[in-house]
Formats: C-alpha cells, sequence, structure tokens
C-alpha cells in the first residue's frame, strides 16, 4: 500500500484499465547473462556452418534483422543464442553508444553472438514480454543507467556484472504487451514511410544523374573544407542532462537523413555558445557504428550539439547549403569517408578528413538548380510523416515507461 507523501512508481501515460503500480526489480532477477564469442581470430569469421549476431546489427535494430547474420566457424562450445534473448553491446568510442540493445526474436540453429556484446536470457518465470523489452532498454531513462556506467577515456566499455546490478521497473504482463504492440505498430508505420522516403531520395539521385552539367568534369577540384564552416561538439556529462533548457543533439538523434526532436535538455550557459546548432546546419556522426551518417537540423529553435558529431555549415556565396545536401549524400562522399579508417579499426573520422575532401563544384546558378530539386523533395508528406511519427514514438518512449 502507498503511504501518504509516497510517490507512486507509475508513468505519466497509460491505456485505460491499468492503474496499479509498477514493480522494480534488478536485471539480474529476470534472466541469467552470458558472454559472446571467444577465443576467435580474423580467420574463424566469414565462413562456417554458424552464424552470429553482429555488433551493428544491435545497436541499428531494437529486434535483430535475422536477414542479416554473418557466418562463422564455431568448433568449440560457445553460448548458443535462443528466442527471446536480450542483447547489450558493452564496448564503444562514445559513451552514449555503451550498452544498446535488442532482442532475438526468432529461433535460429546454430547462432551465436559476437564478442563485443552479451546476452540476457530471461527466465521462464519471468513476466517479461519480449516486444515490450526491445523498447524498454532503448527508453531514455534507461541509456542514462548505460552512460553512467560507461568507463574509459578514448574507449568507453561497461560491466556486465554491474549491468545485472541496475533495476527497472515493470508493468503487468498485459500493460506491457499493449505497450510494446502499441509501439511496434508505429515502427511499422514509420517503415512504410521510410519506403516511401527512400523512393524519393532515389528520384534525387536519379533527377540529377540525368541533368547536364558539364562544367562540372571542366571545373577544377575544390576542397570542401574551402565552403564549408565545420566544428564539433562538446562532451557533455550525463549528470550535466536535464528534462528542460537548451535541447542536446547526440548521434542517436541523426536518422534517416534528419535529425530527431531531441529528448535531452542541458541548461543554458554562454559557455557552451560555440556548440550550438542553428536551423538548416548538417550534422555528421564522427565515431562509433554510425560514422558518416548524415541529418540536417531543421528544428526552427537552436540545440547544444553532443561530442562526436561534426557540424556543417555551408559558406554564403560559396556553396548552395541545399546543393551541400547533394555532396554530403553522395556515394562518393559516403566512399570517401568509409576509407578513412583502417581495415578492421573502429569506424572514427576527424575535422580534417572531412575538410579534406576532393570535389569539383559547378558555377553558384547550377548549384541552386540542383539544390531547389533537393528542397522540393524533400517537402514531399512522407518524408515530414517519418519526422512526425519519429517525435511521436520519442513522446511515446518518454511518457509510457518509467
Amino acid at each position: 500500500m502507498i503511504k501518504q507523501g509516497e510517490q507512486r512508481l507509475v508513468p505519466k501515460l497509460r491505456f485505460k484499465g491499468f492503474s496499479e503500480d509498477w514493480e522494480q526489480c534488478k536485471l539480474g532477477e529476470l534472466g541469467k547473462d552470458y558472454s559472446g564469442l571467444t577465443g576467435k581470430t580474423k580467420k574463424d569469421f566469414g565462413h562456417g556452418e554458424s552464424l552470429y549476431v553482429p555488433y551493428k546489427n544491435i545497436f541499428n535494430n531494437h529486434i535483430v534483422d535475422v536477414d542479416n547474420l554473418e557466418k562463422v566457424n564455431v568448433s568449440s562450445k560457445q553460448n548458443k543464442v535462443k528466442y527471446g534473448d536480450i542483447f547489450f553491446t558493452i564496448s564503444s568510442e562514445v559513451p552514449e553508444e555503451v550498452g544498446m540493445s535488442s532482442v532475438i526474436g526468432k529461433d535460429i540453429n546454430n547462432l551465436y553472438l559476437n564478442s563485443f556484446s552479451f546476452g540476457l536470457r530471461p527466465y521462464e518465470k519471468s513476466e517479461l514480454d519480449m516486444i515490450f523489452s526491445s523498447y524498454l532498454f532503448r527508453t531514455l531513462t534507461f541509456r542514462k543507467k548505460m552512460y553512467i556506467l560507461a568507463q574509459g577515456i578514448s574507449r568507453y566499455n561497461i560491466s556486465k556484472a554491474n549491468v545485472m546490478k541496475l533495476e527497472i521497473a515493470l508493468p503487468s504482463v498485459n500493460e506491457q504487451k499493449k505497450i510494446g504492440r502499441l509501439l511496434y505498430k508505429l515502427d511499422s508505420m514509420i517503415t512504410l514511410h521510410n519506403l516511401k522516403k527512400e523512393k524519393i531520395e532515389k528520384l534525387k539521385l536519379d533527377l540529377v544523374r540525368r541533368l547536364d552539367f558539364s562544367l562540372i568534369e571542366e571545373s577544377d577540384e575544390v576542397v570542401l573544407g574551402d565552403l564549408i564552416e565545420i566544428k564539433s561538439g562538446y562532451g557533455f556529462k550525463s549528470e550535466e542532462f536535464s528534462n528542460n533548457g537548451i535541447p542536446l543533439v547526440r548521434i542517436s538523434d541523426i536518422d534517416s537523413g534528419i535529425v530527431k526532436k531531441p529528448g535531452t535538455f542541458i541548461k543554458e550557459d554562454s559557455k557552451y555558445i560555440d556548440f550550438l546548432i542553428k536551423s538548416g546546419d548538417y550534422l555528421i556522426a564522427m565515431s562509433g557504428a554510425t560514422t558518416g551518417k548524415i541529418g540536417r537540423y531543421t528544428l526552427n529553435h537552436d540545440a547544444y550539439c553532443n561530442q562526436r558529431i561534426g557540424i556543417i555549415r555551408g559558406i554564403e556565396n560559396k556553396i548552395d547549403n541545399n546543393y551541400l545536401e547533394y555532396v554530403l549524400h553522395s556515394s562518393k562522399f559516403q566512399h570517401y569517408i568509409s576509407t578513412q579508417w583502417g581495415a578492421g579499426a573502429q569506424p572514427n573520422i576527424n575535422l580534417k578528413q572531412i575538410k579534406d575532401y576532393k570535389l569539383r563544384l559547378p558555377k553558384l546558378s547550377e548549384q541552386k538548380l540542383i539544390g531547389s530539386i533537393f528542397a522540393n523533395l524533400n517537402r514531399q508528406k512522407d518524408i515530414h510523416k517519418v519526422e512526425q511519427l519519429l517525435s511521436l514514438k520519442e513522446l511515446y518512449l518518454n511518457k509510457l515507461f518509467i
């Protein structure tokens, strides 16, 4: 029974018919942890009769994409993955990418887990809905707990033992199912509109290819650094995060060519003025699994930029800002970025590498013509529908969970 003055353990938003408090428990009470592949060398991967879940599959998907598993040769005893297992990444170059989660929603024979993640297998008696859990561990509330656990300087790691001590709040299984199904349906709508958005993106490139800009090949090569202003973000500490103030854009907010409405805030301070993002700026992920990912900031208010993100702003009369989008999304630029770290190395780029990119630039009038194609197609409702659905999902993740 709740005593007078005690705060109830309930979310801000609920389905009708549910009123009881959520119950707190530690992850270690829900299931048993296990390690990923051990004792493997490079020659063991890319062939064999077994499959494993790659790090990026976990990072990019709250439910494992079973069409993107990779081969591995397993001859010794290793921990096999089972339906319903929950995975957490344990290492990254930025703290906000540590502890990303995913669940496996299909039984696959001889499936294993990559070496840089660990698994949690729920006990049969634990009442944890799989789809609900796939969203629970990606909420900002839980992610903040992971940030605190991240240890390191140039590379961040988390301890499996410490993760298992983390506390979470759970509703009844019926309420879990309601929440999980709602968010899953919303994700399905986002996927549908993303497919339409991808068609628009393809149309952009096809239209540009059909235009005859002969002067591009005849023009001199220039370096991107002469056309843009670029700077990186600041390493804000998790203890500085607030529920109000100036929005803080993190790497995870860059999605599908746009920047989602941030769910984290920092109290305004003049010492952070150099890290402000303006509407129309382009952001680029500079480290981790999504290095090279581009998003355009279109919100009407300024935001702070977190570390390992580059802020790119076109210089007026040198490059059209809409044309700059074409440059940054081009396969040539993306390929260039992907070649800036060594084979097997953790993806990582710096400002100089971005500025050193060479391109042939058409005259400004032609840039504006190409840029106008992008601007007009960007106004298509499917692109903005994705933004709206992503914002709605963010709202639900913040309000439906504790």
